[in-house]
């Protein structure tokens, strides 16, 4: 009678679990498309349909142009330019939705192999992991794929192998990490024949011409020689691993061993894999393989992190019969078993409790953004781009404009002036790394780190007649006071980026004389507080961008109307104050100067920069104690900060 009423409740309960659990995901599937990249694979696909071409070198850039490229996601880029062309930005959000829904569905059932309610933090933490790479890119079908390719193994279905081939056909034409899927494979015929069933052996043989098959399968692609080669060129590049410029200096590509949010999870994923291999009751290599395989895969960078989630979800699958039956005869009795299962299943009703709570805030919830003319803009990020990541307004002044056609741009802004004016317009870089090469991208942060000799080779070497460089993203301020120094001229300066010309082509281009900007009687307009602002806290990066480069440029008068713009709408911004405070310290008002620097500890109490200019105001002003106090605090030498004051 007792079990009558825990079975359906036991379903009732996972149902509830399983559908809120799964609303969380779509919830950020639906959310934000992440980076620009994506625009770049649009123009890519339309280039392919509209030429009937595959390209084997770069069209896109004057800097390498001609250089050859192998495009393994050629089709990947067909497939969203056609869905874009149909739907628009909506459709590309749809397609999010279906690799990662159909992903963590696979995922799920997998699970449900085991006892669930004990499975699924596993399931929660995985999908925490995985977020982060909740953008449209093309690995996010490696991830699916790799997730299909599992199926066989965990279901012990010997028909299942014959999808195989049809899926790798897919993948090696959609993206480059194709290898993973005959990497299972090959993993499973040299240290899988484990089991002399018959049912086992004919599995193994199947399995031995499926892989043969998705091998072939791998040279079915525009470029099959360089399809053969890339696996070795990956592993080459891990072993390089952090010597390689690009791990060092782009994000995605960064170890998952530094400090990044998220890191215990994925450490733990790591730490459990490897504790499940200890519970069998017949040693299967193949699983220990797997883990060795894709811990080393997903150690290599932050972007391959996620890809370890569905091997250590197989791990526990294959191994829980063993863990179950360890911990009932050495741990925990039959009773404290069902007790366990009890407690977990509290927590899962719990954690589902709380995240409709946050589905619920993250359905209403909008951003606000500082947008063209000083209006703040009050939209949802819900299928729709990210106004932060996104130049639309510098974007338009390019297309409109009669500017000149070798431009240097910043590596985020690639992708967008690509998808914007291509092929009337090429660009200086892209991110396609593989294609530049580490020389050229080294060569590249050296110019944006303000090295004036490589700006002065790279601007005669590729013939730079003008700069164009967005800094939502990211601030190359160096790189814009060099411009600013060597007399290019400014002709567009707004909230989402600057551009500059040579000084003799705008002298010949009298289109562009209207649009000159006169940094010394430039001052930013006031904001209307009250009929944009209502109850939100907008994003004003862009404009405190804005007062920065103005700063760093030396028009410190101007630069104060905008630090004072970001204050009157957001008050606890520290960097306002803090260059505010910079600002009337060079000009000697230290009262001021300490105010500002005052208000900026306020809100960021460890800023050493901050306190380091605090004790220049208390020596200007006398007060050597509290001077001293915070040079001793920071282990600042005295006579070498008195120098340095007194030089100013």
């Amino acid at each position: 009678m007792l079990n009558k009423i825990i079975k359906p409740a036991d379903n009732l309960i996972k149902v509830f679990v399983f559908f809120v659990f799964f609303s969380y995901l779509m919830m950020f599937a639906f959310y934000n498309l992440g980076g620009l990249d994506y625009l770049f694979h649009i123009k890519a696909g339309e280039y392919i349909l509209a030429n009937k071409v595959i390209p084997d070198k770069d069209i896109f850039s004057f800097t390498v142009n001609g250089k050859a490229w192998v495009d393994h996601e050629w089709l990947y880029q067909v497939l969203i330019y056609t869905l874009h062309g149909l739907a628009g930005v909506q459709a590309l959000f749809l397609l999010k939705v279906f690799i990662f829904s159909s992903s963590f569905f696979v995922l799920t059932l997998f699970l449900l192999r085991t006892d669930w309610m004990l499975s699924y933090p596993l399931l929660f933490y995985g999908l925490q992991i995985s977020i982060r790479r909740f953008t449209l890119r093309p690995d996010n079908f490696s991830f699916l794929f790799l997730i299909l390719f599992l199926i066989p193994f965990v279901f012990k279905k010997r028909k299942l192998l014959y999808f195989l081939p049809f899926i790798q056909l897919l993948w090696v034409n959609m993206h480059g990490f194709f290898f993973l899927g005959p990497t299972v494979l090959i993993l499973y015929i040299f240290l899988g024949k484990n089991n002399k069933s018959q049912e086992s052996q004919a599995f193994y043989k199947t399995l031995l011409k499926v892989t043969l098959i998705s091998l072939v399968v791998c040279f079915i692609t525009p470029h099959p020689v360089a399809g053969l080669m890339y696996p070795f060129i990956i592993v080459q590049k891990m072993i390089a691993g952090s010597s390689n410029v690009f791990y060092e200096n782009i994000q995605e590509l960064n170890s998952p061993l530094n400090a990044y949010k998220g890191q215990a999870y994925f450490m733990f994923y790591l730490g459990f894999g490897a504790l499940c291999l200890f519970f069998t009751r017949k040693l299967n290599s193949f699983y220990t393989g797997l883990y060795i395989v894709f811990a080393l895969f997903s150690l290599n960078s932050l972007r391959n992190v996620y890809f370890f989630v569905p091997i250590a979800i197989v791990l526990f699958t294959e191994h829980y019969s063993a863990i179950k039956e360890f911990f009932l005869k050495n741990i925990i009795s039959k009773k404290g078993f069902s007790l366990l299962k009890i407690s977990f299943t509290v927590f899962a009703v719990s954690l589902s409790i709380s995240l409709i709570g946050y589905v619920r805030g993250r359905s209403s919830y909008v951003k606000s953004y500082l947008i063209e003319n000083d209006y703040i803009h009050v939209k949802s990020d819900f299928l729709s781009e990210d106004s932060r990541n996104s130049p639309k307004q510098l974007l338009n002044f390019v297309k409109k404009s009669q500017l000149p056609s070798n431009m240097f741009n910043t590596f985020n802004m690639g992708a967008p002036l690509i998808f914007n004016s291509f092929p009337e317009r090429k660009v200086f870089i892209d991110g396609r790394t593989e294609v530049y090469g580490e020389k050229f991208f080294s060569d590249y942060l050296k110019m944006v780190d303000g090295d004036v000799e490589m700006f002065d080779r790279l601007v005669d070497l590729y013939e730079i007649k003008g700069f164009i460089i967005s800094y939502l993203r990211e601030v190359p301020i160096f790189l814009i006071k060099n411009v600013h120094d060597k007399g290019f001229k400014c002709v567009y300066f707004a909230n989402d980026g600057i551009v500059f010309v040579d000084k003799d082509f705008f002298d010949k281009t009298e289109s562009l004389h209207e649009h000159e900007v006169d940094f010394s009687r430039f001052n930013g307009r006031d904001i209307d507080l009250m009929g944009t602002i209502k109850d939100n806290r907008p994003e004003m990066q862009s404009h405190f961008y804005m007062g920065y480069v103005l700063y760093l440029m030396g028009y410190s008068e101007q630069s104060k109307s905008y630090f004072q713009g970001v204050l009157r709408v957001v008050p606890d911004h520290a960097l306002s104050h803090y260059y505010l405070a910079d600002i009337y310290y060079q000009e000697g008002d230290y009262k001021k100067a300490f105010l500002y620097c005052r208000n900026s500890l306020f809100f960021v109490k460890s800023s050493a920069k901050v306190y380091k200019l605090m004790a220049k105001i208390y020596y200007k002003t006398g007060y050597y104690k509290d001077m001293r106090d915070i040079l001793n605090r920071y282990g600042v030498n005295f006579e070498e900060f008195v120098k340095e004051t007194e030089s100013e």
